[in-house]
């Protein structure tokens, strides 16, 4: 996850360029935020895998107990994968913009319908897998269904991901685009 991190972070370095250059609209200013959000709570995931970890950073002693370094990470990246998910909603204009350019309206209808509904999918499973409760710490052990297929367990944060993207998208595109801020 580190080296995506790094390797998104190198492909869009013009970003941090030009940080300090231009207008600052409502809709910059939200998107640096949650972009050092983003930068923050990877630096905390990182140091926190890296302090539990026993095998692959075993020369690397950093003297923070094992316990908090467990909270840490599931805090961290708990938030990480849903601003992930924002700052991937805050750029699906773009993709959009690709599935507009479909010739078959229809094609197009199915494929928004199939979106839409893995999004509702999302928000139905965030509320059963309880993430809330792991993202503010009330429930500090992650329980996992040995039942669940890997395959299912990836659609279900998939679709999370696709809940956050498009409602972030909708909030962007009600409250901040249309008011031309």
């Amino acid at each position: 996850m580190g080296l995506l991190f790094i390797i998104h972070i190198t492909l869009n370095r013009l970003w941090y360029k030009n940080l300090f250059k231009g207008k600052y609209t409502n809709f910059r200013i939200i998107q640096a935020i949650i972009n050092f959000l983003i930068l923050f709570l990877m630096i905390g995931s990182l140091i926190s895998g890296i302090a539990m970890s026993r095998y692959v950073f075993k020369s690397i002693d950093l003297k923070i107990v094992n316990s908090f370094a467990r909270l840490v990470h599931m805090v961290t990246v708990y938030w990480g994968f849903i601003l992930m998910s924002v700052h991937l909603g805050m750029h699906l204009g773009m993709v959009k913009g690709l599935f507009n350019k479909l010739k078959n309206r229809k094609v197009l209808i199915v494929l928004k319908s199939i979106f839409y509904f893995i999004a509702l999918y999302g928000i139905y499973t965030f509320i059963k897998l309880n993430l809330f409760s792991y993202m503010i710490l009330k429930n500090q052990f992650v329980f996992f269904d040995f039942e669940q297929t890997f395959i299912s367990v990836l659609f279900d944060y998939f679709s999370i991901m696709t809940a956050c993207a498009v409602g972030t998208h909708f909030f962007i595109k009600i409250s901040i685009t249309k008011k031309g801020k």
